[in-house]
């Protein structure tokens, strides 16, 4: 064979392998893991489930009833079971990297989130902050 049939096919591996490297990693051809959106969106909802019930019991109210089944809410909105958030999360807990882009996104969205409140809380004027209460 010639030199340049070689280096094709060394190139042509070369090219298989970095495509297999690059998708080994890869969270949504992991069978029963969440895919990154749908387990970044579920996560963003659990943690606002966490901060009404942090929020409640810091107004003085014992909602231990309604906290019992508040994960399982968010799992029922989410289609999922508790089993297949507990397996994803051990997935993304394994891949460090992965989950930290993850929380990257959750905060980017809180901050998001808390931008848009703040900026409608300036838009109430005083007359109709005081029709409020």
């Amino acid at each position: 064979m010639r030199s340049g049939t070689y280096l094709k096919i060394l190139g042509g591996l070369l090219i298989l392998a970095a495509l297999g490297c690059k998708n080994s990693a890869k969270e949504s051809s992991v069978v029963g893991i969440l895919p990154r959106e749908k387990f970044t969106q579920l996560l963003f909802d659990l943690h606002l489930a966490d901060s009404w019930y942090a929020h409640r019991r810091a107004q003085g109210e014992d909602p231990k009833t309604v906290a019992l089944g508040l994960y399982d809410s968010v799992f029922a909105l989410h289609g999922i079971t508790r089993k297949q958030f507990e397996e994803s999360m051990v997935w993304y807990a394994a891949h460090p990297q992965v989950l930290d882009k993850i929380y990257d996104e959750l905060i980017h969205q809180i901050n998001v989130m808390q931008a848009t409140s703040a900026t409608a809380d300036t838009l109430v004027s005083p007359t109709q902050e005081s029709e409020q209460h």
